[in-house]
C-alpha cells in the first residue's frame, strides 16, 4: 500500500515554496518524510521578510527542524529568498539529509562554470546601467525588476551566496547530489519516489531559447515580441565598455568635441553650433547620450529567461507506471523542449519512459513560472496532460504580479496569470486549480471556478498555505 501524499503551496509569495509530505503527518517524525522545493517570495513583495519568517516557522515546526531532501531549482530570489529571510532556521538550525540541484550548480563544471560566471558578470552590468539610465531619467524600471535578486544586501546573503551556503549546509548535515537530464533518482524514505530528471539541458541551443520557431501557438503568447533575445549576451560586454567613462568612443578623436566642451558661449563655431541645436535649453528631444541605456532593459529580459532555463525539472512518481507530479520551477521554451530529446531509463529491465508518457500521466502540474505566456508549452506540453484529474497549482498573486499606482504598473505590470493560459488550464483541469491568492474552489475575487466535491475534499487549507492529498 502507497503512503499518503500531501503537497502544501505555501501562499501569498508571488514565489514558489513547496512542502512534499510522504506519509501520515500525525506519525512519527521517523514515519514520514519532507521534501522542501524551493523557499522564496520576490523582492519588494509588501511583508515580504514578515511573511517568509511566518512561513520558515511553519516549516521548521512541520518538519521537526530536518527536511529529509531540499530540492533548489535555479537562483532566482523569489525561488530561493527564504533562506535569506530566515536563515537562521532555515540553513543554521535545519538538518538537511539531501540537497539536489542542477548540473549547473556544480563547482568545478565545465560547462557550469563558465555559464554561471557569465550570467553573474552581465548580472552586475545591467545593474551598473539601470543606476546610469534612472540617473538620466530613462524609463528602463519595468523590465530591471528582476526575479534575480540583489546582488548584496546588507547584513544579510546575496542571491549569489545562498546557493553555496546550502550546499555547506548539506555538505555538513548530509549529501549533495547534482543532477544530469535524463537520470532518474529516488527520493529518501521506505516509499521513495521515483524522480525522473527532465531539464535543464546540456546543449546550449535549448539554455537560451525562450521562444520556439515560429513563437505564437507553442506558447500562449499571441503577439510576436523578443525574437531577437537570443543575442543580447554580447551587449553585455559593449555595456560594461559603455559604462566605463575612459573606455572606446565611436569616433576618433579628430573628428570628437567633448561634451564638456558643448556650452553656451564656447570658443569655436562647431562646439556653439552643437549647443545652438542640441544642448541649449528645449532642445532635450534630439538628445541621444543616454538613449542606448535602454538595452539594459532587454538584456535583463533576457539574462531572467535564460536563468529559468536553467530551471532543474522533474517529474515524480507516485508508484512505477503510475500518477505523476509534475514540478516545472520557471522552465522556459528551451528547457520544455529538450525533455522530448531524451528517453529516460526505468529501472524495469530493458525499458523506456518518454516525456510524453510522463506527461500523459501527470496528475498534478506545478505550473511553470508563476503562469507566464512562455512557461508552460502547448503542443509538447498542456496538450499532452490528459489525466482525468489534473489539478495545477499556481503560485501566483495577480493583484501583486500587475501591481500599479496612478494607474501605471509599479516595477512589474506583468500578465500573470497569463489570461489564454489560464482559461486553457481551466478548460483542462475542469477548474481544479489551486492558486497562491485564492480560496480551494475559487478565484480572487471569491467566484467558485469549481465544484469537484471529491477534489476538495483533498484539499485543505490554512492561513500560510493550501495542501493537497494526492
Amino acid at each position: 500500500m502507497n503512503a499518503p501524499i500531501r503537497v502544501r503551496m505555501y501562499q501569498g509569495l508571488l514565489g514558489d515554496c513547496f512542502l512534499i509530505t510522504i506519509g501520515d503527518p500525525a506519525a512519527s517524525r521517523d514515519q514520514r518524510v519532507h521534501i522542501l522545493i524551493d523557499c522564496g517570495v520576490l523582492q519588494q513583495v509588501p511583508g515580504e521578510a514578515k511573511r517568509m519568517r511566518g512561513v520558515a516557522e511553519n516549516l521548521f515546526a512541520t518538519t521537526e527542524g530536518r527536511l529529509d531532501l531540499v530540492v533548489i531549482t535555479h537562483e532566482h530570489w523569489d525561488h530561493i529568498s527564504g533562506f535569506k529571510h530566515a536563515r537562521d532556521l532555515l540553513i543554521d538550525k535545519m538538518q538537511i539529509d539531501t540537497l539536489w540541484l542542477a548540473w549547473t550548480e556544480r563547482r568545478g563544471d565545465g560547462q557550469a562554470d563558465p555559464l554561471r560566471k557569465k550570467s553573474e558578470r552581465a548580472k552586475k552590468t545591467v545593474s551598473r546601467a539601470a543606476g546610469r539610465a534612472a540617473a538620466a531619467g530613462v524609463d528602463v524600471t519595468s523590465s530591471i525588476e528582476r526575479f534575480n535578486g540583489p546582488l548584496a544586501l546588507g547584513g544579510g546573503l546575496s542571491s549569489t551566496d545562498i546557493i553555496p551556503e546550502l550546499i555547506a549546509r548539506a555538505e555538513k548535515t548530509g549529501t549533495v547530489k547534482y543532477l544530469e537530464p535524463g537520470e532518474i533518482h529516488v527520493t529518501p524514505g521506505e516509499h521513495g519516489l521515483r524522480a525522473y530528471v527532465l531539464g535543464p539541458s546540456r546543449n546550449p541551443d535549448y539554455l537560451t531559447r525562450s521562444q520556439p520557431p515560429g513563437v505564437g501557438k507553442q506558447t500562449y503568447l499571441t503577439v510576436d515580441f523578443a525574437a531577437a533575445l537570443d543575442e543580447r549576451y554580447a551587449a553585455a560586454e559593449s555595456l560594461e565598455e559603455a559604462l566605463d567613462p575612459d573606455g572606446p568612443s565611436p569616433f576618433a578623436n579628430l573628428h570628437a568635441i567633448p561634451a564638456s566642451a558643448v556650452e553656451e558661449g564656447a570658443d569655436g563655431a562647431a562646439a556653439r553650433w552643437l549647443w545652438s541645436r542640441y544642448r541649449a535649453p528645449g532642445n532635450d528631444w534630439r538628445n541621444i547620450d543616454h538613449a542606448w541605456l535602454s538595452a539594459a532593459g532587454s538584456l535583463a529580459l533576457k539574462l531572467d529567461n535564460d536563468t529559468n532555463n536553467t530551471s532543474l525539472v522533474l517529474a515524480f512518481e507516485v508508484a512505477p507506471g503510475g500518477d505523476v507530479l509534475l514540478f516545472a520551477a520557471d522552465a522556459q521554451v528551451g528547457n520544455w523542449m529538450s525533455w522530448h530529446l531524451q528517453n529516460y531509463p526505468a529501472p524495469e529491465a530493458g525499458s523506456t519512459v518518454s516525456a510524453t508518457e510522463l506527461l500523459g500521466r501527470t496528475v498534478l502540474y506545478k505550473v511553470g513560472h508563476h503562469a507566464s505566456h512562455n512557461a508552460t508549452l502547448d503542443k509538447l506540453g498542456l496538450a499532452l496532460m490528459t489525466h482525468p484529474g489534473l489539478v495545477a497549482m499556481i503560485p501566483v498573486v495577480e493583484s501583486e504580479a500587475r501591481r500599479t499606482k496612478n494607474g501605471k504598473a509599479v516595477h512589474r505590470g506583468w500578465d500573470m496569470p497569463y489570461p489564454d493560459l489560464l482559461a486553457r488550464l481551466m478548460t483542462r483541469t475542469e477548474g481544479r486549480i489551486l492558486r497562491g491568492d485564492a480560496e480551494p474552489g475559487k478565484d480572487p475575487t471569491g467566484k467558485t471556478i469549481c465544484s469537484d466535491a471529491g477534489f476538495l475534499q483533498r484539499v485543505r487549507s490554512e492561513a500560510l498555505f493550501v495542501e493537497l492529498t494526492i
